[in-house]
């Protein structure tokens, strides 16, 4: 199967995400003044409690199945064997998750008819075979697909969703694009899976792997989503606190793809160097993926913490002025979270250190539900948002720790090549706060502001002769002209 360089991977997961970052620009602030907080919050709380049913029915099936496909990629009948197994093994826990998930929703659903609108959440684990296309490093069939169903969801969200009555409706029309678009990856699986014979699938093989798989996946969602299943059942009369705090994390999250895209594109290049024991290239690799995460990270974080005040009233509109104090205290989890991924989602779990990365997991799992226990119950939201910045921050450092023992990349080595990106961010930083003062409250200079300060950045990198920069750049117009596909 042809292979594609880093950049280019990781510039065709790009133009997908900025579609997943450019949509919530659309949807976020029609929503925020169609449904407003409460129906936005009812949202948010219903869909935390399916995500715990769906992660059951995953049980790290996703993480594993895309590491084994990045290990035996140059094997079409080993491929084809695990894509049956695991899948096989998806529909039978999915089964099971689904049981107990009707029993939950009937016995002590407290939103029954939103919580049975969310059931294709729970049947779409089955559906998605990403974990398939990204072990192969087949990056241009997610970002295609995904794109083209991203925005006929926007269409369909400015049409049919008109007044705050329509939040049932909402939550239909995520449900229905959501599974259509896992859908459309099954085109073309013919052309990659081929005929196994008489072989005997055993899927229940996989189940000790998956299982140790799991637990970092569950200690993530103990820390990223029990704090919106806590603010509810803290707020029992009205959902208006989990409004504000799902308008945070979503501007975060939408930024944070940016992030999330070079771990997508690097795991299955780390996986396959590990299995061929290649170490030398592995950890290159994984500086590489540093030097990417400080390049955007940094300027993220100083961006969002300076236009936020002006940006978010204009953004979400009125009644969501507390989300900009949330969106605040959330700008380091660029960074930290940037640096997490990197170090749990591209190293531990590719080389087979679960054991650490379940472990800095449950640290900040503990570290989080004993903050929330703390702090929601008086400050709601902004007690949930400390409690996260804080978690992420004890998740990082203790895998750094551990990296530290393990001694195949230095942990001095990665902070020192933060330095450049330090100094351009600070400078950017300083531009942009004597430009704030100066622009009036529109959205008009808000984009102004922010398109100044990326230009800046770049401008000062540049000047700096940062090699990643300069690769993105010339990479990015070699693929637009169409010289590299």
């Amino acid at each position: 199967m042809r292979k594609r360089s880093i950049s280019v991977n990781y510039l065709f997961t790009i133009a997908y995400q900025l579609i997943m970052v450019i949509a919530p620009l659309f949807t976020l602030p029609f929503l925020s003044r169609i449904l407003g907080a409460e129906g936005l919050g009812l949202y948010s709380f219903n869909n935390s409690i399916v995500s715990y049913f769906a992660l059951f029915a995953s049980l790290g099936t996703g993480a594993y199945g895309q590491r084994e496909i990045a290990y035996n990629q140059e094997s079409p009948e080993k491929i084809s064997i695990i894509f049956k197994e695991v899948q096989i093994l998806r529909v039978i826990l999915t089964l099971v998750a689904f049981i107990f998930y009707l029993i939950y929703v009937f016995a002590f659903g407290r939103d029954r008819l939103v919580l049975i609108l969310l059931i294709p959440s729970l049947i779409n684990v089955i559906i998605d075979i990403s974990w398939f296309w990204t072990g192969l490093e087949e990056f241009s069939i997610l970002a295609f697909r995904y794109t083209i169903f991203k925005i006929l969801y926007l269409f369909s969200i400015f049409f049919f969703i008109r007044s705050p009555d329509d939040v049932y409706f909402y939550i239909v029309l995520e449900m229905f694009w959501a599974t259509i678009s896992f859908v459309s990856l099954w085109r073309g699986l013919g052309k990659v899976i081929v005929k196994t014979g008489n072989i005997h699938l055993r899927p229940l093989r996989h189940l000790p792997v998956t299982v140790r798989l799991f637990f970092p996946s569950l200690a993530i969602q103990l820390y990223t989503v029990l704090d919106k299943s806590m603010i509810g059942f803290f707020s029992a009369d009205s959902y208006v606190e989990n409004g504000y705090y799902e308008q945070a994390q979503g501007i975060i999250k939408s930024c944070l793809v940016l992030v999330s895209s070079m771990v997508t594109v690097m795991s299955p290049k780390i996986s396959y160097c590990y299995a061929s024991g290649n170490r030398k290239k592995m950890s290159d690799y994984l500086y590489e993926s540093y030097r990417y995460v400080w390049l955007i990270t940094i300027i993220l974080c100083i961006t969002i913490y300076i236009v936020s005040p002006k940006l978010i009233p204009l953004f979400l509109g009125k009644g969501f002025e507390k989300t900009v104090r949330l969106v605040q205290i959330c700008s380091p989890l660029f960074i930290i979270i940037g640096l997490s991924n990197v170090t749990g989602l591209q190293y531990f779990v590719p080389t087979d250190h679960i054991k650490e990365h379940t472990s800095s997991l449950l640290v900040g799992s503990f570290v989080n539900i004993v903050l929330n226990s703390l702090l929601i119950p008086r400050f709601q939201s902004e007690g949930a948002t400390i409690a996260s910045v804080v978690a992420e921050f004890c998740v990082t450092t203790t895998q750094f720790v551990f990296v530290t023992k393990i001694n195949d990349f230095q942990v001095r080595k990665i902070l020192y090549l933060s330095g450049k990106y330090i100094i351009a961010g600070i400078l950017t930083g300083i531009f942009i706060v004597f430009l704030d003062m100066w622009m009036g409250m529109t959205l008009g200079f808000v984009v102004l502001e922010i398109l100044f300060s990326v230009v800046t950045y770049v401008v000062l990198l540049l000047l700096m002769k940062d090699k990643i920069m300069h690769r993105l750049i010339k990479e990015g117009l070699h693929l637009i002209k169409g010289k590299v596909l």
